[in-house]
């Protein structure tokens, strides 16, 4: 009789441990769903907006040959001009990449794990307040 007892509270307690590894890993499944998709969005923002900026810069660079060959008659210097301000661009965004790229994108990501770990805490928390 003993036996039986302890058998069915041992069936129970693994019935029990494995719904709540399945719990767990689905848990962590649709938390990684979350972080991945919020990285996919900001990426793809951050890439639309890139595209935008690229194409108001090339209709600026445009603009001001046609200024420069109206005012100078001279249309190759203003190309040089716009081509020497893209140079000049390119070796400083070159230079600061870090801080314009790098260190934003990192702390984006750690403040978006670190927000997602703490609600979980508070999430256990509230659960284990409630038993």
């Amino acid at each position: 009789m003993d036996t039986e007892k302890f058998e069915e509270n041992l069936n129970e307690t693994a019935r029990n441990v494995k719904e709540i590894v399945d719990m767990k890993l689905e848990l962590f499944t649709l938390v990684a769903i979350e972080r991945i998709s919020k990285a996919f969005t900001n990426f793809l923002a951050m890439l639309i907006s890139t595209i935008f900026i690229l194409f108001f810069l090339i209709f600026l660079s445009f603009v001001f040959v046609a200024w420069y060959e109206l005012h100078f008659g001279a249309r190759y210097e203003g190309y040089l001009i716009t081509a020497a301000f893209f140079v000049i661009l390119a070796v400083v965004v070159f230079a600061f990449r870090n801080v314009l790229f790098l260190n934003p994108m990192l702390r984006g990501f750690t403040e978006a794990a670190f927000e997602k770990e703490e609600s979980l805490n508070n999430l256990k928390n509230d659960k284990d307040a409630a038993e």
